[in-house]
């Protein structure tokens, strides 16, 4: 799965394939990524440069960010706001 992202009237693509994301996550993290997506979680999406930041709402009192940077090789580094410490993101 490969998506698009847009800024402003330009469309520019920025590749992260669903594997790429699975070799960086733990299948729990990637589960839970999913989960969320699904439920409607991932509040918004933004595009910076080379940098996409999402903030996701776990519940009512737990809103996260989290960022994605694109390298130039592609594959990204990504972070997150949330109490997650278990390797890989």
């Amino acid at each position: 799965m490969r998506r698009r992202l847009t800024q402003g009237n330009s469309i520019t693509q920025l590749s992260l394939s669903e594997d790429e994301i699975r070799q960086a996550a733990t299948e729990k993290s990637f589960e839970r990524g999913e989960d969320y997506y699904d439920q409607g979680a991932v509040l918004e999406i933004v595009r910076r440069g080379r940098t996409v930041y999402a903030a996701v709402e776990e519940s009512e009192a737990d809103l996260y960010t989290v960022r994605i940077t694109f390298g130039t090789r592609g594959i990204p580094e990504g972070t997150c706001t949330c109490p997650y410490d278990y390797g890989g993101w």
